[in-house]
């Protein structure tokens, strides 16, 4: 019924609530976009807001596996897993980046990774799943197990595997 042009594509769409649908997808540098679309007008949807993964290149399984996006409403919790590279400053990351999605916004709160100190693409700790039980978010990998609090994203335990 209508049509949006944006920057690069959007992969994955998610409700949001009736009318908003978050998407995943790329921009037109190949960086991970994080997008909320208003579509209450079905022949004029509109961007109502935008997040693009910083670095030279970014990358997220939920562009491909929908069950490592994790959105919850009532929590206004929005939990992707990211890779980034950084070539000009030798910067490599994987973990998840947590947002606060209040009143159809998105709002970085913080970020959680695996990865032990100083990372390369050989420390390859990517985050697997997220999912939270009551006010803790945990976080599961290859190498471990962690748990944050809801509330400031600090650490309250881990297990690693051997």
């Amino acid at each position: 019924m209508g049509s949006l042009k944006i920057p690069g594509f959007t992969r994955y769409l998610h409700p949001y609530n009736e009318t908003h649908l978050i998407g995943v997808g790329r921009d037109d540098r190949n960086k991970v976009q994080i997008m909320l679309f208003d579509a209450s007008n079905v022949s004029s949807p509109v961007t109502v807001g935008n997040f693009t993964v910083p670095g030279d290149y970014s990358d997220t399984p939920a562009l491909w596996e929908h069950k490592a996006f994790l959105f919850d409403k009532a929590k206004e919790l929005l939990v992707i897993p990211l890779s980034i590279c950084d070539y000009s400053e030798n910067f490599f990351w994987q973990g998840v980046y947590v947002f606060n999605t209040t009143n159809c916004h998105l709002a970085l709160k913080g970020n959680i990774t695996h990865i032990e100190g100083a990372g390369s693409p050989r420390d390859y700790t990517q985050i697997k799943r997220a999912l939270y039980i009551e006010d803790m978010l945990y976080t599961l990998s290859d190498k471990k197990l962690k748990i944050n609090w809801l509330e400031d994203l600090s650490t309250k335990g881990e297990i690693v595997f051997s």
